[in-house]
Parts: structure tokens; C-alpha cells; sequence
């Protein structure tokens, strides 16, 4: 878990992107309004990195970093333990992920254009870490069997910066990625709809008072398609999702 020899050349080819994303930033004065998204793979493919500045190496000697290399605590005292690589390298890629962001961020406001952008960070999923954070899950079926979950799966991220905001604050409350659209257009596009299924796009959260979730490795939608998903384990959570009490299970349907 203190050293590693070798690169993960899929990891460099995202990391390289988030190193140069001044570089590949064009600036103008033109009052046209823009739109960009941008996909990057980098929480996909965890490696173990160089602390503290978190950036990998070809040869990786993290022995001398102390205590805190296997503690991790954050500013309102919440401690994030390391029992293995499997959790190390996701929580250092990540970290890594946000440093290369934080420099853009701070590249647009030295160039004037952040306070006029919306800015969205969101991911996919989350990942199931089996950490001292999200809530481990044990239900009974109806068949009297015992069903064992990861909420971590759905502790994806979401962050929101938007025009002018200059304060931050957090939700431990129940916010979908699914979001995300409605997100983007509130208060841009006036009854903003779907354009393929003429929908109206609106908060995931305002859609049921207690939103069901869907737990399944079907993920491939070359085999799970259409307008149905394959039979599969149904999950509710309601208010914060820190909060094992919080969650439920709905049972396979």
C-alpha cells in the first residue's frame, strides 16, 4: 500500500488532459453564449500515487509519508480509514482528479470568466468501497434470505458552481445525477423539455416523495434495454443518505 513500480498508461492518457486544460482552453471576447461537456475517465483507472502532491510516478514511495497516509480526515473532522489498495488508489485518483480541476478553476477566474459560467462536476456512479462512510446495507427478502449492499454505488459526485455564487456549502440529502440536466437549464431555457422524448426535464427528487433506486451488475445496455429493466433489486432512501435508517429495501421486481 507504500509502493509501486510501473504506470497505467490508461490513467496518464486522462491525467495528461487535466494537466493541460489551460492549454487547450481558448479565450475571447465574443458575447456569445457557450455550451461545453466534457467526459473524462481518470476515476476509472486508479493507480497509487505520490503524496502529498498526489501525481503518479514510475516509482511510487509513499513509506515516509506518516500517519496520515492511512487516516485521512477532512476539515469538519470526518475520518476516511485505508484497509486496502483497492481503497487507497480510488480515494488518491480522485483527489488527484479534483487538484487538476481546482487549477482550471483557478486559471478562469485569473482570466475573468469564471464568475460568468455555470459549472457542473459530475460522476457516473459512485463506488462500492466498503469504507466508514456510506451506510454497508443487510435486508431481508421474502424468501427470509439475507441481501447485503454497498450504498457507495450511489454516492456519486455532484458539484455545482453557479453564475456569480462565491459561497460554498453541502447536501448529505438525497440529490440524483440524474439532475444534472435540469441543473444545467434552470433559469436559462423557460419549460425546458426532453428533445427526444418531449418529457419535461425536471428535478429527479421532485418526481417522488421516496425515490426507488435500482441495484443491478446489468449495466450493459447492449443486454439490459428497451423500456424495462431486467428484473433486479429495488432499493428506497429518503433525507440523508449517511444515515443507514434512511434506506430500504423494495425487494426484486
Amino acid at each position: 500500500m507504500t509502493k509501486a513500480d510501473g504506470m497505467n498508461s490508461s490513467f496518464l492518457k486522462s491525467y495528461a488532459v487535466l494537466c493541460n486544460l489551460a492549454n487547450i482552453t481558448s479565450i475571447n471576447d465574443s458575447t456569445k453564449n457557450t455550451f461545453l461537456m466534457m467526459s473524462n475517465d481518470l476515476p476509472h483507472d486508479p493507480m497509487l500515487l505520490q503524496e502529498p502532491a498526489f501525481e503518479p510516478s514510475e516509482h511510487v514511495d509513499n513509506s515516509s509519508v506518516g500517519e496520515s497516509y492511512m487516516k485521512k480526515t477532512d476539515g469538519n473532522g470526518n475520518t476516511l480509514l485505508m484497509k486496502d489498495d483497492y481503497q487507497l488508489t480510488h480515494y488518491q485518483t480522485n483527489v488527484a482528479a479534483m487538484l487538476k480541476l481546482g487549477e482550471w478553476l483557478d486559471y478562469m477566474k485569473e482570466e475573468g470568466v469564471y464568475d460568468n459560467t455555470r459549472i457542473i462536476i459530475v460522476s457516473d456512479h459512485g463506488r462500492g468501497l466498503e469504507d466508514n462512510i456510506m451506510p454497508q446495507l443487510v435486508f431481508t427478502d421474502e424468501n427470509g434470505s439475507m441481501r447485503s449492499f454497498d450504498s457507495g454505488f450511489y454516492d456519486s459526485v455532484l458539484m455545482v458552481k453557479d453564475f456569480d455564487s462565491k459561497e460554498y456549502t453541502s447536501n448529505d440529502n438525497l440529490i440524483s445525477n440524474a439532475d444534472t440536466p435540469y441543473i444545467a437549464v434552470n433559469g436559462l431555457i423557460k419549460d425546458p423539455v426532453n428533445p427526444y422524448t418531449g418529457n419535461r426535464i425536471s428535478r429527479f427528487i421532485d418526481q417522488k416523495e421516496q425515490p426507488e433506486l435500482i441495484y443491478t451488475a446489468d449495466w450493459d445496455t447492449d443486454e439490459n434495454n428497451g423500456n424495462t429493466f431486467l428484473p433486479a433489486d429495488w432499493l428506497t432512501v429518503h433525507d440523508n443518505i449517511y444515515n443507514k435508517e434512511n434506506w430500504g429495501y423494495l425487494g426484486v421486481k
